[in-house]
């Protein structure tokens, strides 16, 4: 619920029900159901797209434009995931548009892959900074921001990050 509520730019309304307002609570757990239909959207949206995935040996991606909100496109990974909708073998990167001319990328990983080696959290950020954006995050979840104009650079320099990952463990 909180996250619902930060995800939908109210995020005072979990705190104020964490410390017990009722009438925030029956308005966060509206915003709770809110949320819900939309990811279960985004989702239908994923399925409906699955041959827009792209693949190659080190990872697949999808490019959503503005149809996932780049709020979104995270949990939304996770969720395609583990209903598999998406094959897990790989890691799973979104990009969804951030502001007028931003990319927003949001990627997952399961557990088995980081301990292959690669640590996503620590590719995106290195490879956004180069490429004049921001991210980082953990080995199975990460996130970055970059200007749109260099996604496909961005594209090439993280498989081959994942690529020198995974030949340097084994």
């Amino acid at each position: 619920m909180l996250d619902a509520c930060e995800k939908l730019g109210r995020p005072e309304l979990g705190f104020a029900t964490l410390f017990g307002d009722e009438d925030a609570r029956d308005e966060a757990l509206e915003m709770l159901r809110e949320y819900q239909e939309k990811m279960v959207k985004v989702l239908d949206w994923f399925a409906s797209k699955r041959k827009n995935f792209k693949a190659n040996p080190q990872m697949r991606y999808i490019d959503t434009g503005n149809e996932v909100e780049s709020k979104m496109i995270g949990e939304a990974l996770s969720l395609a995931i583990e209903s598999s909708l998406i094959n897990p073998d790989l890691p799973i990167f979104g990009l969804a548009d951030f502001g007028e001319d931003g990319l927003k990328v949001s990627a997952r990983a399961t557990p088995d892959y980081a301990m292959r080696g690669p640590n996503i959290g620590n590719i995106l950020g290195k490879v956004s900074r180069e490429l004049g954006g921001s991210g980082g995050g953990h080995d199975t979840a990460a996130a970055a921001r970059l200007p749109r104009e260099r996604k496909d650079e961005f594209i090439t320099k993280v498989s081959q990050s994942l690529e020198e990952a995974v030949a340097g463990n084994e």
